[in-house]
């Protein structure tokens, strides 16, 4: 079976993610919500397992420092999210 890591931005982290994508995002933090929640139903309906990854701003820059990789809310974020879920101890 498949198993998808989502990133989920905390509320009070959305404006400042908002300003690492450039505004390339939802508006909103329901509005990002929303899109959120669509994207794991459809993973679920599938079949595949998901769970949903905490992430920080200052955590995923120092990523992206690291390890390169995408500045944006589609891939780079939930790239962020699987690594994160597969190298880190929970």
């Amino acid at each position: 079976m498949a198993h998808v890591f989502a990133a989920y931005i905390p509320p009070q982290h959305y404006e400042t993610f908002r300003d690492i994508f450039a505004g390339n995002c939802p508006h909103t933090y329901d509005e990002w919500v929303y899109l959120h929640t669509q994207k794991l139903a459809d993973h679920c309906s599938k079949g595949y397992a998901c769970d949903e990854v905490e992430v920080a701003p200052e955590e995923f820059l120092n990523y992206l420092g690291t390890h390169g990789g995408d500045r944006n809310l589609l891939y780079g974020l939930d790239h962020f999210a699987l690594w994160k879920a597969t190298h880190t101890t929970r």
